[in-house]
């Protein structure tokens, strides 16, 4: 049995995988995502752009994969909402994090979610609301 949660607890950082190219690449072809931001250097040097853009998707999936390992339930995610303060770039070092803001009720929590890079700003911050197990009495 998992000890009671309150407001204020820190839920587990959890360090995103590299962000790459080729990730963006794969990611592109799955997606079926022909936006040149995520390939052409040209495009995103014209537009002002840090650096060829990780797709939001896969940064806010960073979080959600946080809040899953947190709760060791991928279903636990209830309600989420993010906002995109900067894009991610190859090479930016990403760790995902929360704390939780509210008990809603004995089963369910909100917590403030951030995707930052390592040692520094934010790229996402939002809120989640998440279905805890039962066993988190």
């Amino acid at each position: 049995m998992k000890k009671p949660v309150h407001v204020g607890d820190s839920l587990p950082d959890l360090d995103a995988p590299d962000i790459n190219v080729e990730r963006i690449k794969a990611v592109m072809t799955v997606m079926g995502d022909v936006n040149p931001v995520h390939i052409d250097e040209e495009v995103v040097k014209r537009l002002g752009l840090r650096g060829l853009v990780n797709q939001g998707p896969c940064n806010l999936s960073y979080i959600a994969n946080m809040i899953a390992a947190w709760t060791g339930n991928p279903d636990s995610l209830v309600r989420f909402q993010i906002r995109f303060h900067d894009t991610v770039v190859p090479g930016d070092v990403l760790v995902a994090g929360g704390r939780v803001s509210k008990v809603i009720d004995r089963g369910l929590v909100e917590c403030e979610v951030w995707l930052k890079i390592r040692g520094g700003r934010n790229m996402l911050s939002g809120t989640a609301t998440v279905a805890l197990p039962n066993d988190w009495s």
